[in-house]
């Protein structure tokens, strides 16, 4: 039944003739593969990419059923290599020399190093948009890493040429489909949103800046709902709901950056609970990083009471989903791996889109840091000294001072606007009676329009 650089062979239950999952003998990994006997003969051989047998079972019943229908259409699933597909699709084109020419430099030039190596079967949403990633950034990388081979008349892509690249990817899908070398054509999208207008894709980081308190409430309850609402009946969909919404107030309540260094890294090994010092029945949960933003030097963050809460709900949670131990990452994707982060943020994105919250009151983006932001931005508002926030958020004095002294001066108005006379004796009561009554009255008329 196995191979002898095989160990812990399971016949999987759905379809135990053809499916068996395995580990091998001299892989310290611990990973799991999945073997499916196909219907013309030989094996199809996947990893499943876990160490842990359920989600190996969950993962090769997915990858058998895409067989199956593949086998149902005459497709050979596991064999469509887009290299070499490209490059028939390009033969087949029946167009003029110019438009044919334009084609097969696009793939060239940019969709075959990207996706040239894998079949065209696990072509999906997730890889366009790691494609855009690579795409928008490709330039900024070569000039870090070798200048000199950057041409001078480089530009990030437009808008234009993203629609026409994903245009190009589309007919060479809907081709391979007509050829039976694809089943269905997944839907690609473009991140219109990230593109200023007519002109080249924001490729500038986006710190993200605070939300106002009613923004922030109806974001928080959007994201509850999507979260405790939902219909859905697919599990992993619903895992991934509850992720984002403890994900966002684990970033409010704590600080951390929605970086892969720092949530992205956390174990649950790396968070330690301790009693209130001063509130009976309160927790803080102290984070421990061995290393963050700031490369080689010891990071470490605490939540609020509440935030304490929200981070033992989510654990719970975990836990009830076959997560949640210590060695595990305390925000996985649903099969025990460590989380892509910045999809989590194109996740936030899609839904604030499509809720209509994508924007500040003041225009501008809002992002996963806009939830660290608004943190800040509320202690600020408790009357937490610069100090104290500095070492919380994990950043200079410097830093906060000078992102957010507009939240310091609203937290001590007087201080700024007190222009009244000081030091002579009566002067001042009678100036401020004075100017107090006139402005009451102007105040009426404010209210009133």
């Amino acid at each position: 039944m196995g191979h002898k650089s095989y160990e812990n062979i399971k016949e999987c239950s759905f379809d135990p003739e053809r499916v068996i999952i395995y580990q091998r003998k001299k892989q310290k990994s611990g990973i799991w593969y999945v073997r499916i006997l196909r219907k013309e003969g030989g094996y199809l051989i996947r990893s499943c990419k876990t160490k842990r047998q359920a989600f190996a079972e969950s993962v090769a019943k997915d990858i058998w059923m895409k067989l199956l229908l593949a086998e149902e259409r005459n497709i050979v699933y596991g064999k469509s290599n887009f290299n070499q597909l490209y490059k028939e699709f390009v033969k087949a084109q029946h167009c003029g020399k110019a438009r044919k020419d334009k084609i097969a430099y696009t793939g060239s030039r940019w969709l075959v190093p990207f996706l040239g190596k894998h079949d065209i079967q696990t072509i999906d949403n997730d890889k366009w948009e790691a494609y855009l990633n690579w795409r928008i950034s490709y330039w900024d990388k070569k000039m870090k890493e070798d200048p000199k081979s950057v041409p001078a008349n480089f530009k990030t892509p437009s808008q234009t040429t993203l629609l026409y690249e994903r245009q190009v990817l589309r007919q060479f899908l809907n081709w391979a489909k007509d050829n039976h070398y694809l089943h269905t054509v997944p839907r690609l999208r473009v991140w219109i949103d990230a593109v200023s207008e007519g002109k080249s894709v924001k490729t500038g980081k986006t710190r993200g800046r605070a939300m106002t308190t009613k923004r922030y409430k109806q974001i928080d309850s959007m994201l509850r709902i999507e979260a405790f609402g939902s219909k859905d009946s697919n599990k992993n969909r619903n895992y991934s709901r509850h992720l984002l919404y403890y994900f966002t107030k684990l970033i409010y309540h704590s600080l951390i950056r929605p970086i892969k260094k720092e949530i992205g890294t956390i174990k649950w090994k790396n968070v330690e609970l301790r009693p209130s010092q001063s509130v009976d029945g309160g927790y803080v949960a102290i984070i421990s990083l061995a290393e963050g933003k700031r490369k080689n030097k010891p990071m470490m963050y605490m939540t609020t009471f509440t935030g304490t809460k929200f981070l033992l709900r989510w654990r719970k949670y975990s836990i009830e989903f076959g997560l949640g131990k210590d060695d595990d990452y305390v925000f996985p994707k649903w099969d025990g791996r460590q989380i892509t982060v910045w999809m989590t943020g194109h996740r936030l994105r899609a839904r604030l889109i499509k809720h209509s919250l994508r924007k500040n009151v003041d225009g501008t983006d809002i992002t996963m840091y806009s939830f660290r932001s608004t943190g800040i931005t509320q202690r600020i508002k408790d009357g937490h000294d610069i100090g104290a926030i500095s070492k919380a958020a994990n950043t200079s004095i410097q830093s906060i001072s000078q992102s957010y002294h507009v939240e310091f001066m609203k937290t001590n108005v007087d201080r700024f606007a007190d222009n009244w006379p000081k030091g002579k004796e009566g002067l001042r009561d009678m100036v401020i009676k004075r100017e107090q009554k006139e402005v009451e009255e102007l105040i009426v008329v404010w209210k009133d329009k």
